[in-house]
């Protein structure tokens, strides 16, 4: 197989079911000859934020010096994104070449678990002097969390999301969460978590203090803060990823990583469809916000935008559509509902506007997601698109171009 029929294949694998046992995990492992508690890692759980976090600590670990290897998950536009070495994706023949040892191995795996397994090949093959984690869904049960002893545990914010899997309340989901924790392992927790998430902590954490954090500036360009006296910058919009940064400082001093280092590494870290700024003057905006949780974060940033707003949409059928589209669409004055392409899950343009149209009345319809981005930046407003990771991907692409 060559490197796209690969991913084809990946992505052929079995997703939404009975997810495999941390044991069945640990045997897959062990069938294919990976040592991977050799390595060293830093393991990140949490709702939204944890690719910010993890990009970050990836960042501050290489300003150190250290050989880091970075998994994370979903990708925005290549597949590879998802594991990297010093910032580079995996190659497309190292991919190739991992991968058919995993299914020369005959092992019956599902896709997130084949591309953890993938991962941690291609980290040990390396030899990374640290890898940061990051779960796919959840915690406990997580692929991701057959690793031993980490260096330390880190919980991002915890809200509601995945909830047909990781349960229905924000305790149920925090319980997922915190399931990454370890015996002798430091537990970091982000600051501004819901009480019910933390009333369900039955552990000592370090969790971080909102208190502690003096915001200098936060705009489109990004926030200055200090914290713990120190002054830090972050250059990614959008007040949330303070929060996100304070985690990532506290994580980063646990495990001994020096303080200029922490600064540099947080002030370089740039992800992609996170409070996106494609555009200043007017602003065009692109931001993965699909649950309750991420479109509060991002109505603190759109209702700071000045002028007219609109909107462009789309999700997909297993989010939570009315509580995203509450928060979200009153701070709009224009609402262009539009489809993700190929996507089965997508609702249809005309599906999610009449959904919608209990939130707005002003609110239009574009079946192709380029057909919707045309017609929102021909009203010469600032434009904001979000939705779904999904929609964000393929938006992503037609700026690219």
């Amino acid at each position: 197989m060559n490197y796209n029929e690969t991913v084809e294949y990946i992505h052929s694998l079995k997703k939404f079911h009975k997810k495999a046992t941390l044991d069945e995990m640990r045997a897959v492992m062990d069938k294919l000859g990976c040592d991977y508690n050799n390595l060293k890692f830093i393991h990140v759980a949490g709702t939204n934020g944890k690719g910010s976090v993890s990009n970050m600590l990836a960042n501050i670990a290489l300003n150190e010096g250290l050989k880091v290897g970075l998994f994370t998950s979903p990708y925005i536009i290549c597949f590879r994104e998802r594991i990297k070495v010093n910032g580079q994706m995996i190659p497309e023949d190292a991919l190739v070449r991992l991968s058919q040892r995993i299914i020369k191995a005959g092992i019956d795996i599902k896709e997130f678990e084949f591309i953890t397994a993938l991962a941690l090949l291609y980290f040990e093959e390396c030899g990374c002097d640290l890898v940061i984690l990051e779960c796919g869904m959840g915690g406990r049960d997580d692929s991701t969390n057959i690793i031993s002893s980490p260096l330390a545990s880190v919980i991002t914010h915890i809200g509601l999301d995945h909830t047909a899997i990781l349960g229905n309340t924000v305790a149920e989901i925090a319980a997922q969460k915190f399931g990454i924790a370890k015996k002798n392992c430091p537990l970091i927790i982000a600051p501004n978590q819901p009480n019910e998430a933390l009333e369900v902590l039955n552990r000592e954490a370090v969790i971080c203090d909102a208190d502690s954090i003096k915001i200098l500036k936060s705009d489109f360009t990004g926030s200055s803060f200090i914290y713990g006296g120190t002054e830090f910058r972050i250059n990614m919009a959008g007040e949330f990823q303070i929060d996100n940064a304070v985690c990532a400082i506290e994580t980063a001093k646990c495990v001994g990583l020096g303080i200029d280092s922490i600064k540099k590494g947080i002030a370089e870290t740039k992800v992609p469809a996170r409070v996106e700024v494609i555009s200043e003057n007017p602003a065009v905006i692109i931001d993965g916000a699909h649950n309750p949780d991420g479109a509060n974060a991002l109505k603190n940033v759109v209702k700071n935008i000045k002028g007219e707003k609109t909107a462009v949409v789309a999700m997909v059928n297993d989010k939570d559509i009315e509580n995203v589209l509450n928060i979200l669409l009153p701070e709009f004055d224009n609402i262009i509902c539009t489809e993700i392409a190929d996507n089965p899950r997508s609702l249809s343009a005309e599906e999610l506007c009449g959904v919608a149209k209990k939130y707005k009345k002003n609110i239009s319809v574009a079946k192709r997601s380029s057909s919707a981005v045309e017609k929102a930046l021909a009203l010469n407003t600032s434009v904001v698109i979000f939705g779904s990771l999904y929609l964000a991907s393929e938006v992503r692409r037609l700026f690219k171009k």
